[in-house]
């Protein structure tokens, strides 16, 4: 996967305080233990576009590490291991040196705002839940099964927002949208538009974790290769295409498209305005 590498710009922001928090946990059988903290940003506001915002930042987060080695990729900030990290921390925080691979499940979890703000929001949700698997290398691994991220976004619409992601194809001629993506809302500066990209990218990630193309929009009961379809006789006058590859693309405030490094393994084609389901090859 070719993405934002987003520990960067978010470590451009660590000086302020920030709303938004996003922690791995492990369950035991008398505690949640936290094992590792992931950057932190800043949410517009602590109300419903926020806690959606702050939760497809942490699903963007955790999908970065874990398309990028999971517990075996280094922390570009101190080249130790995701899952070194962990079990240092299991040692510092909690005094505890050993972790039996089969007995513990790990999870992502997020909380929005501070104690004297958003105090509704103020204790960690989970946002994934994970089963574990003894690995090759580390003390844990595990395959992810994500949150229906749309539940969340469907709370902030109706506002006007400043981040739009969309998926388009490249053509002779122009950059074609074929399909736009729930929107949020983010501040117009470094961290918004990291904030941003990871949005999209978790939007992206979603899409083509749970079907692709062939993933029904569970607002419309449509796939997403066919309203693609759709969209590109109603907003192109274009019914046919040959298969064609897919990305993701996001804007900030009225800025740019910009690509945010994500392409479809499946390919889109129309005939007649009808996506076959069978065109990626």
């Amino acid at each position: 996967m070719k993405v934002l590498v987003f520990l960067s710009l978010v470590a451009l922001a660590w000086g302020q305080e920030f709303l938004c928090h996003c922690g791995m946990f492990i369950s035991t059988e008398t505690a949640e233990l936290e094992v590792h903290r992931l950057p932190p940003f800043n949410v517009v506001d602590c109300d419903s576009g926020g806690y959606a915002a702050c939760g497809l930042y942490c699903i963007g987060e955790w999908e970065y590490i874990f398309n990028n080695g999971g517990l075996d990729m280094e922390n570009p900030l101190t080249g130790v291991t995701m899952g070194q990290e962990s079990c240092n921390n299991l040692v510092n925080w909690h005094s505890m040196p050993n972790l039996d691979p089969t007995n513990y499940d790990i999870a992502c979890s997020y909380r929005v705002g501070r104690v004297q703000m958003c105090m509704r929001l103020l204790n960690f949700t989970y946002l994934t839940e994970v089963h574990n698997t003894y690995p090759s290398t580390g003390c844990l691994r595990f395959t992810m099964k994500v949150l229906v991220f749309l539940s969340l976004v469907a709370l902030a619409w109706g506002q006007e927002f400043l981040c739009h992601c969309g998926m388009f194809i490249s053509t002779e001629t122009a950059e074609l949208e074929v399909h736009g993506l729930p929107p949020f809302n983010v501040d117009c500066d470094i961290g918004g538009y990291a904030a941003c990209g990871l949005y999209c990218i978790g939007e992206w990630e979603y899409i083509f974790n749970n079907g692709g193309l062939d993933m029904e929009n569970p607002l419309t009961g449509v796939t997403m290769g066919q309203e693609s379809c759709n969209n590109l006789v109603n907003w192109h006058s274009m019914p046919n295409l040959d298969p064609t590859n897919v990305h993701n693309n996001y804007m900030l405030c009225g800025g740019p498209w910009e690509w945010d490094g994500e392409e479809s393994k499946d390919k889109l084609c129309c005939n007649d305005g009808v996506f076959p389901n069978n065109c990626r090859t």
